[in-house]
């Protein structure tokens, strides 16, 4: 065939098939002409699909043969519904599952090659499952309006994909999943009819296990037994059981899952392995649907034989099967059982008798599991089952309707634990190996039962008292525990982790103690003793610094109890005791110090530790009394020796080797600011700084320093004045001179030893020497100061003059001099000029109260004083230390000249000649300051001047002045007279001596001017005498000038005088 011909062939075919589908659509009116047309179609389809493959002409070959096929199918469809136009949608299903038989089974056959009919198979199975599904909605949409039997048609399907599937081995594996799933549709066609679910659950049943063999899978297998087991449900439901009924039976549906899976795990194919797996975890859903139902049952139907039953069969059924092998060591099965074993007893509780068989059953059990296992949490949780055991017996018998019951329940506690520990104390005192489990699991429960009484008596006891207001039994019960946990950390092999948790278990319960007033001093008493053993076994500072304060506690609290008890003041008491506990902790220190062992070593640390701690929080309530004025501690005696045994202990501890400066330093400065909290009564006031003087004095001994030496004096010091004021108070004496002149022999003592031990060559006594010198300083500016004060109180008439007071100043100044003599200084003669400023001052007030006499009286120390200083520089020839001696006559001398102000006598111009002398005396020898020189040599002219003036008040002013004159005129020829001797002496030359004598010629001259214009009531000899006096100087200065001018200056000067004179002759 050309080319031409081929494509009119496919033409034309296309439009046949056209044609056909037109003709079919339109006959698909009328079911006779639909009928006979799809029956044509499907012949002609059927020709050239078989000529084509007798051509062996593919193309579109198999779409032919699809067409064709379904041309078969529609063709018998439209037949059947031609001929049987009522057939109901059910019996359609079952027509479509005789289609989905022929199809399956026309698939499974075997034609030639090259036959159409092989052509035709090819879609057998496809179609043969989907005419299966067809008839399955067809089924599930119309089931409830027929008969529910029809359900059960579908069974067809399922039967012959596992026929296929046993029979047929290239579709094996399809067949049996396919079946699988159409045994789970099956069940949901019947499920819901009670005439059809039975029979739907079995033969699935049936079929999966069939089915099951060849697939060999997990899911096969589960949905297997899950339809057995529901299989066996609903059967149970057909039987209408009672509530305990369904719990026996579950109970024994359980226990035949398990005994299976235990036969089959002896099978060692994958497949028998496979289902015991799923009879295990069928096993326990079962289970706990029955725990479930079985609780419920046991809350309504408390006295049912069945649930007794029912509960006993459960227990055993889960602890048969931990006893059974497992891939994970029996840990889950063995969880499980103690969960369920726990569990089921608890409904049963409410009835007596019940409730204890099933708990001795779950107890035997769980032995039984311990003995199986041996394993340490199995054990732990026997035991738990056994005292839970006990604990139900004891609460039927009356125990939980006891009042305060948790007191009771605390005390069974304590004595379980004790007895438990006892029996963990035999097995391993016995070593008995084969049961080591159970001794391990003991240990446990005592730590478990311990720390839960512990725990609960700590919290009702802070919480409230009502729930454990049995003073007498919580003492008991404490006490009990106490014992009993210290007991169980003794025990080899000992581990600190348990000394440490009686330890603590001690301190804590120490808080909850009852409120017993002699009673609650056993609890620290019998802790005392438990922690000393603990620390000897557990050899820490920690344990033996717990130990120690618990025994200081347990003293405060007998301290307390005594108190109250007799009605007495608890502070001061307490202080007292606490202060003698120092004492006493220290001695035991000194004890334990000597000794070697490591123990002792620490308890030596520790102790000395507990005494610092002790002494710093004994200072806390002294500190208080002395800030409430003394309201704190009202008991003087108490606290007077509480106060002293504080300073001994300190010290004594201080005292002890090694020494360390720390320590010896804080009991010095406990010692010093102990003595401001001292009570106020004077006469137990001053035995505290004899004693705090004392102690002092051997720390400075072992600490050489200064401060503790100064920290020494000063206390004597202080305790001297304690004794000075009792003294005053008893003798009645006037306060301030007693006070100063004690001070004075103070002073003097101080420089006597100061004396005496500058000789010695020891660092200490070195020590000493310096700061009894600088103390007797500070102690003579106090005295001083004092008697300043004192003296001006006098002059403005406060206070009179004392007879005490002028043998203080006497004393001071001995004392001063003493020092003065041992070891000069300037200081040391400023304060002796002050001293005997101030001796001067209070008896010259006894005689005069004019300051005139003082005034006097100083100008004649100046001198004295001036003196002394040449006397002892040409002795010593040491000028640094006697430049004193030199300033002090200036200070006396000015003093004195300001102290005659106001006052003009005969005796007044005597202060301006010494002050003069001694400004003179002082300034000779230093040429820088010639000026004072030259003041002092003016003062002694104007002292001339005052002393004449007031012996010529009365006479005239010409009487007067020419007088004057007469006094310059004397002064003049005296400098130039006396000018050799006057120029060594006061270090001036002949030249600054005439300027001198100059000066005076000039005072001269106006003088005896002014004395020409008042009239003169004297013999004119005098002025004439003076006048030639003036003229003979002026002439002969003139004559012996060198210079000539100056010469002529003086000659004129000379006649200018004598012209004057001239009057008067």
């Amino acid at each position: 065939l050309n080319r031409s011909h081929v494509k009119l062939y496919i033409f034309s075919e296309k439009l046949l098939l056209l044609f056909g589908f037109i003709l079919t659509a339109v006959s698909l009116i009328n079911p006779l002409v639909r009928t006979v047309n799809l029956t044509l179609s499907t012949l002609t389809l059927a020709y050239e699909t078989r000529h084509k493959l007798k051509l062996n002409q593919r193309f579109l070959l198999k779409p032919l043969a699809l067409v064709t096929h379904i041309g078969l199918i529609l063709t018998l469809t439209s037949g059947i519904d031609y001929y049987f136009s009522e057939i109901s949608l059910n019996m359609w299903s079952f027509i479509l599952l005789g289609f989905m038989l022929v199809e399956i089974l026309v698939s499974l056959l075997h034609f030639q090659e090259q036959s159409l009919l092989r052509l035709l198979s090819k879609n057998s199975w496809e179609f043969g499952l989907g005419f299966a599904t067809l008839s399955y909605i067809l089924l599930w949409f119309n089931l409830s309006f027929d008969s529910v039997f029809w359900g059960l048609t579908w069974l067809i399907v399922p039967s012959l994909l596992t026929a296929i599937a046993t029979w047929y081995l290239p579709r094996r594996k399809l067949a049996s999943e396919l079946s699988l799933i159409a045994i789970c549709l099956l069940q949901a066609l019947t499920i819901h009819f009670p005439e059809t679910q039975l029979l739907g659950l079995v033969f699935g049943t049936v079929l999966m296990i069939i089915n099951t063999q060849y697939l060999r899978h997990l899911y096969s297998v589960i949905i297997t037994l899950g339809l057995g087991i529901t299989s066996i449900f609903f059967y149970l439901s057909v039987l209408n059981l009672s509530p305990s009924l369904w719990v026996l039976s579950g109970v024994i549906i359980t226990l035949l899952l398990w005994f299976i899976r235990h036969v089959l795990s002896d099978n060692i194919s994958d497949l028998a392995s496979t289902y015991a797996q799923t009879f295990d975890v069928y096993a326990y859903i079962v289970s706990l649907v029955t725990l479930t139902r079985l609780i419920d049952v046991s809350l309504v139907y408390t006295s049912a034989t069945n649930t007794l039953i029912s509960s006993i069969v459960l227990m055993g059924t889960v602890t048969y099967r931990s006893w059974q092998p497992h891939i994970s060591n029996n840990r889950i099965p063995l969880l499980y059982s103690i969960l369920i074993l726990a569990i089921v007893p608890i409904p049963a509780l409410s009835l007596p008798l019940w409730g204890w068989i099933e708990l001795a059953i779950a107890t035997i059990l769980m032995v039984v599991q311990t003995q199986i296992f041996k394993q340490v949490d199995v054990a732990f949780i026997s035991i738990g089952f056994f005292l839970e055991f006990l604990v139900v017996v004891l609460e039927d018998n009356g125990l939980k309707y006891v009042e305060h019951f948790w007191i009771y329940w605390l005390l069974l506690a304590t004595i379980i634990t004790i007895l438990v520990w006892i029996i963990y104390h035999a097995l391993n005192y016995f070593q008995i190996h084969s049961i080591d489990y159970y001794k391990k699991a003991l240990n446990l429960w005592g730590l478990t039962l311990s720390t839960l009484t512990v725990t609960t008596i700590s919290i009702c006891r802070l919480a409230t008292d009502y729930l454990l207001n049995n003073d007498l039994f919580l003492l008991i019960t404490i006490n009990l525990i106490m014992l009993g946990i210290a007991y169980r950390s003794w025990q080899k092999p000992r581990q600190n982790s348990l000394l440490w948790f009686s330890i603590s278990t001690i301190l804590i319960l120490q808080l909850s103690n009852p409120n017993l007033l002699i009673p609650r001093n056993i609890t620290p008493v019998i802790g005392i003793i438990l922690l000393l053993i603990n620390s000897y076994l557990l050899p820490h500072f920690s344990t033996a610094f717990i130990t120690i304060g618990m025994a200081i506690f347990s003293n405060s609290l007998i301290v307390l109890t005594v108190t109250e008890f007799f009605e007495l003041p608890t502070i001061p008491i307490w202080i007292l005791t606490e202060s003698l506990s120092l004492i006493l902790l220290w001695l035991i220190w000194t004890y334990l110090k000597q000794k070697t062992q490591a123990l002792a070593i620490i308890y030596t640390k520790v102790v000395d530790t507990w005494g610092l701690i002790l002494s710093g929080v004994l200072l806390v309530p002294i500190f208080i009394n002395r800030l409430t004025a003394n309201s704190f501690i009202n008991n003087d005696l108490f606290l007077f020796i509480t106060i002293n045994s504080l300073m001994i202990a300190t010290a004594y501890r201080s005292w002890q080797k090694p020494k360390q400066e720390k320590l010896l330093w804080s009991s010095s400065i406990v010692i010093l600011v102990l003595q401001f909290l001292d009570p106020n009564l004077l006469n137990i006031k001053i035995i505290t700084p004899i004693t705090g003087t004392v102690l002092l004095f051997i720390n400075s001994y072992f600490l050489p320093n200064y401060i503790t030496v100064f920290m020494t004096i000063g206390m004597a010091i202080f305790c001297r004045s304690l004794i000075v004021l009792k003294a005053i108070e008893i003798l009645n004496l006037p306060t301030i001179p007693v006070w100063i002149l004690t001070e004075s022999l103070t002073l003097i003592l101080f420089w006597l030893i100061w004396s005496y031990l500058k000789q010695k060559t020891q660092v200490l006594a070195t020590i000493y020497a310096k700061v009894f010198d600088i103390y007797g300083i500070i102690l003579s500016g106090f005295i001083l100061a004092s008697l300043t004060l004192y003296s001006i109180a006098i002059f403005w008439g406060y206070t009179s003059s004392s007879f005490l007071v002028i043998i203080t100043i006497i004393i001071l100044l001995l004392g001063l001099l003493y020092r003065t003599i041992k070891q000069p200084n300037n200081l040391i003669f400023y304060t002796f000029g002050w001293s005997l400023e101030l001796l001067t001052i209070n008896i010259t007030t006894q005689f005069s109260e004019s300051l005139l006499l003082l005034a006097i009286v100083n100008i004649i120390l100046g001198l004295l004083l001036q003196l002394i200083g040449r006397w002892w520089q040409r002795r010593t020839g040491e000028r640094q230390f006697l430049s004193s001696l030199h300033i002090l006559p200036l200070l006396y001398g000015g003093l004195g000249t300001a102290l005659r102000y106001d006052s003009f006598n005969s005796f007044t111009g005597f202060t301006f000649l010494g002050f003069g002398l001694i400004i003179i005396g002082f300034f000779r020898q230093q040429r820088s300051l010639k000026l004072f020189v030259y003041i002092g040599i003016s003062l002694l002219s104007f002292s001339a001047y005052e002393l004449l003036f007031y012996q010529i008040t009365n006479f005239s002013w010409g009487d007067k002045y020419l007088s004057m004159a007469a006094l310059a005129t004397t002064i003049m020829y005296l400098y130039r007279l006396a000018s050799p001797w006057l120029s060594s002496y006061l270090y001036l030359t002949s030249r600054e001596l005439k300027i001198i004598a100059h000066l005076h010629w000039i005072l001269g001259s106006i003088f005896l001017g002014l004395s020409l214009l008042y009239p003169l009531a004297l013999q004119q000899l005098i002025g004439l005498s003076v006048g030639l006096f003036l003229t003979q100087y002026a002439i002969l200065e003139g004559r012996n000038s060198l210079d000539k001018i100056k010469g002529e200056v003086w000659v004129y000067a000379g006649f200018i005088e004598a012209g004057v004179t001239s009057i008067y002759g």
